[in-house]
């Protein structure tokens, strides 16, 4: 019966239309209800954090974005946050070995810097082939440096395949409009050539 009436208040709430709200904000009340609904049902609910790394600002951060990316590509796994002091010591240590390592003197950087490994980890999950689920002490492990250097070949691939992109199609809309360009001289030449041969 709780589910029914879940579904009676949810179909209710977004029939109800203030016609004052914005579109956006009418979206985000959809969300917020369906994300109600789907709780009561049983489902676990997790918002999407695609790039959210360029808004990290401290080490609480990078601890809590990487549960957040943990609990998203993992919902089915139970992850353990009651070691905050270590993943905070483990974080610092991330932080300024990625600071040192870089030549980076902005701590802000470094932390954009590690939220991008701990978000390529992730995007590339597969391509490690850990044997068991990961957690964030892979940070303060010697042995598990190649994690973070291999997330860091998957973000410059990343990057240097998007400037690719970017540069072919910088060239085709180049060669497209001197293709344009050119062509009425084409015609000159032709007319040229006809000239010639009278």
């Amino acid at each position: 019966m709780k589910k029914h009436a879940a579904l009676e208040e949810l179909v209710t709430n977004l029939t109800t239309t203030d016609f004052l709200l914005s579109n956006n904000e009418r979206c985000e009340n959809a969300v917020v209800e369906c994300k109600k609904f789907l709780n009561i049902m049983g489902y676990k609910v997790i918002d999407p954090i695609e790039n959210q790394y360029k808004m990290l600002k401290s080490i609480d951060d990078i601890i809590e974005y990487f549960y957040e990316k943990y609990e998203y590509t993992f919902p089915n796994l139970i992850v353990s946050r009651n070691q905050l002091s270590k993943d905070r010591s483990l974080a610092k240590r991330f932080v300024e070995t990625i600071a040192e390592e870089n030549k980076l003197l902005d701590k802000g950087d470094a932390v954009t810097y590690c939220g991008a490994i701990i978000d390529a980890i992730f995007k590339n999950i597969d391509k490690f082939h850990f044997e068991t689920p990961i957690n964030f002490g892979i940070f303060g492990q010697e042995n598990m440096k190649w994690v973070m250097n291999a997330a860091i070949r998957f973000i410059n691939t990343e990057e240097f395949t998007k400037k690719k992109r970017q540069h072919k199609q910088y060239h085709d809309k180049y060669d497209e409009e001197m293709d344009t360009v050119s062509r009425p001289f084409a015609d000159l030449d032709e007319i040229y050539e006809s000239l010639k041969e009278d």
